[in-house]
């Protein structure tokens, strides 16, 4: 495509935004951010060799604080914009009723849900690519993590034994449920281990079916890592309407901060 065209479609699109009282991320762009410090930060948390949280690994986080219509929406689409030019899978979050911050599961879904892949369009999973990425070292160390951390019980076998059949099965239905396991919905144990023994890997059928609550955490940590795998430097999460909280009861609000120490690597 022209470049040219390219620059004079964003522009138009950017002022119509505007005009429509809605600023898009070509409006962001234009406008570009007013806040040096707090771009100086990401930017720097970017730069850094991103790791993953859980077994001693930490997770980089920072936090923004500002009152209504300060500008924390138009930081955060800044950022996203920021992170895509970088090479990471950046994902939005806004918290709510639907998408409560102490629940890790939804926050999860949300996320991947949300993912946008530099470059590409359509679900976070798919565009990962993950059936050309096979023969990678990136893929290769992503596979050797995952088996470890299996043999270490640190996430359950399911996730390795997911990793086995979707590359070597050729049902698209039984790909397509394994798809949706890793982004958070469930897959019946039993057709898993199935699956298994049509393709010769009954070695990792030894899995135990894991507990719905042990899952969130562990897909958080799975999915960063296959990010990574697929080639990109890794997962940005932006977590925005977080200020939610103060209308929870004092027991969401107590879930609600350690989830939320847990995103800036302050609890493991």
């Amino acid at each position: 495509m022209n470049p040219d065209l390219d620059g004079k479609l964003a522009k138009r699109r950017a002022i119509e935004a505007l005009r429509n009282g809605v600023p898009n991320s070509d409006a962001v762009r234009s406008l570009g951010c007013n806040q040096p410090r707090a771009e100086q930060r990401f930017a720097e948390l970017l730069a850094r060799e991103t790791s993953i949280p859980g077994s001693g690994e930490d997770l980089n986080g920072m936090l923004v604080s500002g009152g209504f219509g300060e500008g924390k929406s138009h930081l955060l689409t800044h950022f996203q914009g920021l992170a895509l030019e970088e090479g990471y899978v950046c994902s939005r979050v806004a918290i709510s009723k639907e998408t409560p911050l102490l629940n890790p599961d939804k926050v999860f879904k949300a996320a991947v849900g949300s993912a946008l892949v530099p470059g590409r369009s359509g679900r976070l999973v798919e565009n990962l690519d993950l059936r050309n990425k096979a023969d990678t070292a990136e893929y290769g160390t992503f596979f050797g993590w995952a088996a470890n951390e299996s043999r270490l019980a640190r996430i359950n076998g399911i996730f390795p034994a997911s990793l086995i059949a979707y590359e070597h099965l050729e049902n698209p239905e039984m790909k397509s449920r394994i798809e949706g396991f890793w982004s958070g919905d469930r897959l019946h144990t039993p057709d898993l281990k199935r699956s298994l023994r049509e393709i010769g890997q009954r070695s990792y059928c030894a899995f135990r079916t894991p507990r719905l609550t042990d899952l969130p955490p562990q897909r958080l940590r799975f999915m960063a890592r296959m990010i990574k795998g697929a080639g990109y430097k890794g997962w940005v999460v932006l977590l925005d309407e977080i200020e939610l909280i103060g209308f929870y009861s004092m027991l969401q609000r107590s879930r609600s901060y350690a989830e939320l120490a847990k995103w800036l690597g302050k609890d493991s």
